[in-house]
């Protein structure tokens, strides 16, 4: 069983885990179905895209697909009013809006991608005609994005399009310098523990008597949650129980995240669920960038 398989299937046995011990099985079950069919469909594509030539026609569509999903996302947000300044109880939170949006587009420009592929050899007035629809799709999501002013969404598409650049020359420079593709693996491990240390540092820096739902103060706080839970997590969706009655001390609910996916998962799956998603996702783009 290859190291991709064994993380999978860890990371769904946490899952479970969480879904067993969490406070709100109604709740907990939605958000297992959605990790787990998440899952499930990342294998399904993995399996239906085992050919090259399947696989780029895969995820040109897949592209063209989530572009499309992203302008229906981002028509919702504009006519639920969700960038005003004071948003409904039907707006969508302009944090997580971004956060859906960056993803969305850097995955439609695939889309793109391939159907300038297929324009180049037999240029057919369908495929251009497919290319002015993605434009103004992508381009009207785009334009969401910006309208959300979500910093953190801008800086997490930069530095993943600089590992994106670094990835796709590692296979470039491995066949030109001997060595060269172990050297990218190391930098880009010393660039993310760098990246965690600093930003543990900073977390430690940070003033103690941070206001609560301050986003630092929240990072801090579900170190500590994590940290007392660290292989089981304290279940699917109960950070709001969590942070309410081990850290602000109410008897209500105050915030339902912390306003980090990793932190998150280690939180309500332990460590086990946030390091078999980031070592499955490595692993995925280690064979992205060997194919």
């Amino acid at each position: 069983m290859n190291v991709q398989v064994s993380a999978s299937w860890l990371f769904g046995i946490s899952t479970i885990v969480a879904l067993w011990i969490a406070p709100d099985k109604s709740a907990a079950l939605v958000a297992a179905g959605l990790l787990l069919g998440g899952l499930m469909g990342a294998w399904l594509l993995a399996w239906v895209g085992r050919a090259r030539a399947t696989r780029v026609a895969l995820l040109g569509c897949l592209g063209l697909a989530v572009t499309a999903g992203a302008a229906m996302l981002a028509l919702y947000a504009v006519m639920s009013g969700s960038l005003a300044a004071e948003a409904q109880s039907s707006a969508i939170n302009a944090n997580v809006l971004a956060g859906a949006l960056v993803i969305s587009l850097a995955m439609g420009a695939m889309g793109a991608v391939w159907l300038w592929a297929q324009l180049v050899p037999s240029p057919r007035w369908w495929i251009v005609a497919a290319l002015a629809v993605w434009g103004v799709l992508w381009l009207g999501s785009a334009l969401v994005l910006i309208a959300t002013g979500s910093r953190g969404a801008w800086g997490a598409l930069l530095v993943a399009a600089l590992a994106a650049a670094g990835w796709m020359l590692r296979p470039w420079a491995a066949r030109r310098m001997r060595g060269a593709g172990a050297a990218v693996d190391a930098a880009f491990l010393v660039a993310a523990a760098t990246g965690v240390a600093l930003w543990l540092g900073w977390l430690q820096m940070a003033p103690p008597d941070l206001p609560a739902g301050d986003r630092v103060a929240l990072w801090r706080d579900g170190l500590a949650l994590a940290g007392d839970a660290p292989f089981t997590g304290s279940g699917l969706r109960s950070t709001m129980m969590a942070l309410s009655t081990y850290v602000y001390i109410l008897h209500v609910g105050y915030i339902s995240h912390v306003h980090n996916l990793y932190l998150e998962l280690a939180v309500e799956q332990g460590a086990a669920g946030a390091d078999r998603l980031a070592l499955s996702g490595l692993l995925g783009f280690e064979r992205a960038g060997a194919s």
